[in-house]
């Protein structure tokens, strides 16, 4: 019996049968609530369920990786993977004839983009922001909200 505690207590969301689309939306959850342990936590079991089962091929493979980059860039800054998960997802797109130039890879560039900034790395930093800003105009329009906010970071 405590063999089976011990396990639910370190691996409660796999254990409790929840999807990938639950763990994504409870690491945002405990994000929103600072509760970052738990956020990246769960972060890492919803990158591993994508990969289980749907594979490293998937979107949502690639969204598990830009999301986690998210959390440990916000949760543990300077100390987290944050730019490995944000490498890997960019190598996703980079790669996927299906997924190059979508929104989710356009997030991505963003995303890295913020995250090269507040390193003071501005040169790298506008480079991820002019790509995903081509991938913003492209998909959502020169007048969309989020064209317009990466526009002004060029």
């Amino acid at each position: 019996m405590n063999r089976l505690v011990f396990i639910l207590f370190f691996f409660p969301y796999v254990t409790m049968g929840q999807t990938w689309e639950d763990l994504t939306a409870l690491a945002y959850k405990q994000h929103k609530e600072l509760l970052f342990y738990d956020a990246l936590q769960t972060g890492k079991s919803a990158l591993d369920l994508a990969e289980k089962q749907f594979g490293k091929q998937h979107i949502k493979y690639a969204v598990s990786l830009i999301n986690l980059a998210n959390l440990n860039r916000d949760c543990v800054p300077g100390q987290g993977e944050a730019e490995r998960y944000y490498k890997l997802a960019l190598e996703y797109f980079d790669s996927s004839e299906k997924y190059k130039n979508y929104i989710f890879h356009g997030s991505a560039c963003y995303n890295y983009g913020f995250f090269l900034e507040i390193r003071d790395k501005q040169n790298e930093a506008k480079k991820m922001y002019t790509e995903a800003y081509n991938i913003y105009k492209e998909k959502l329009g020169v007048t969309h909200n989020l064209t317009l906010k990466i526009k002004s970071k060029l």
